[in-house]
């Protein structure tokens, strides 16, 4: 028999050197594919094997799909698939993500007791920013990181509630649920930045992360929602493409524009909290140069019409009531509506814990004058939409005498 190196030199000399290399090829890997609704998986038959109901994982992995689907207003193709020295856990592309073989079994045998691999879905986060998104990371070290760790978030504070039996163990607190494991290592996480000199443009990945929940866990999710589709209506702009530095202070300064707007709050003094370069002036400027009164209708056109359609899970803050000093030197309150401009919505409110009654409709943000100083007053408000007798949101909020 001739040596493999022997065969080498002969294959050349031979014109056969095509076939040598064949020859020498690996044997390709053998898969077998397993389709769900929106997520398409593609791994060995042993690997299928170890889980005790492979429909089930399919299944959830379509949930985090429609979850990451909905915050962000996307459908991108999606198949998860094994592949050979990755070098890394993971990597995402246009079309889905590659996991290095080794990796597999673990989460495979993790699911079978509820345990979520966070790379499964931290990599399916980044496969919804892949189109476009990317063109409006903000900071050179993290900003394509967190906006695949927010979707991470949604998803796992949609699905891994209190009632089911799947949780994430990462960080601290052992196995928790998604609202949870945000709460206890991304809500925080800042701290330590916000203690520190270290410009806006140098912060973590965990750090921009915990900028963002501690602004989510204060407007809300929906408010969050309606950003990432105002970014597609930005790109289809005739000069709608994103500055080329990632640390260009315009792409943060339309972050907090376009949040300001949909949270319908002046959110200039939480980004200069975090030492971000945004000022009123400069938002005006930016809200100017992207026709922002004009994106921010038509987005929030869309976010009803998806809400109407069923697509939309509105989170318990869509709907707040808050206590605001009046031009007179009293008190007033103000109810905020993320479907205020929704065909059909109405707020109605009442003061004292008096029942919410048809009488009392209001436009979303006029405000409502209270008591006196002297006294209390506890303003109740409820969110109702056309073909639904009882409230989808409630709120109240109670102003304390000074």
């Amino acid at each position: 028999m001739i040596h493999p190196l022997r065969f080498l030199v002969l294959a050349a000399a031979l014109g056969l050197a095509g076939q040598a290399v064949e020859a020498a090829a690996p044997a390709p890997v053998t898969t077998e594919t397993l389709k769900g609704l929106h997520v398409n998986a593609r791994f060995r038959p042993d690997d299928w094997k170890l889980l005790k109901d492979p429909k089930e994982f399919i299944g959830f992995l379509d949930q985090v799909y429609l979850t990451m689907a909905e915050l962000t207003g996307h459908q991108p193709p999606m198949e998860l698939r094994g592949h050979a020295n990755l070098g890394a856990w993971g990597t995402a592309g246009l079309d889905g993500i590659n996991i290095d073989w080794t990796c597999v079994p673990p989460f495979m045998k993790d699911f079978n007791s509820g345990k979520i691999e966070f790379g499964l879905v931290h990599e399916m986060g980044h496969v919804f920013d892949a189109r476009d998104f990317a063109r409006w990371y903000i900071t050179p070290g993290c900003g394509g990181e967190t906006f695949g760790n927010l979707k991470l978030s949604y998803a796992l504070e949609r699905l891994l509630l209190k009632e089911s039996r799947y949780r994430i163990e990462f960080g601290p607190g052992g196995r928790q649920t998604g609202y949870d494991f945000n709460n206890n290592f991304y809500l925080n996480f800042g701290k330590p930045y916000l203690a520190s000199a270290t410009p806006w443009d140098k912060m973590g990945v965990d750090d921009l992360h915990s900028f963002h929940l501690n602004l989510i866990r204060k407007v809300g999710w929906d408010v969050y929602k309606k950003w990432f589709r105002a970014y597609y209506k930005i790109e289809a702009q005739k000069d709608g493409r994103a500055p080329p530095r990632v640390n260009d202070p315009l792409r943060i300064n339309l972050v907090c524009a376009l949040l300001a707007v949909f949270a319908d709050e002046n959110l200039v003094p939480e980004f200069q909290q975090w030492r971000m370069p945004v000022t009123d002036k400069s938002v005006l400027e930016v809200a100017k140069r992207y026709d922002l009164k004009e994106v921010c209708a038509a987005t929030e056109r869309q976010f009803a019409e998806e809400y109407a359609a069923g697509k939309i899970h509105l989170d318990p803050l869509g709907l707040r009531v808050r206590v605001i000093g009046s031009a007179a030197g009293g008190k007033a309150a103000s109810i905020f509506s993320i479907l205020r401009h929704a065909p059909g919505a109405v707020v109605r409110y009442t003061l004292d814990n008096t029942p919410v009654t048809a009488t009392s409709r209001i436009d979303s943000g006029t405000p409502i004058p209270l008591a006196a100083a002297a006294s209390t007053a506890t303003v109740n408000a409820a969110l109702f939409v056309s073909g639904k007798a009882q409230p989808v949101l409630t709120a109240s909020a109670t102003s304390v005498a000074e």
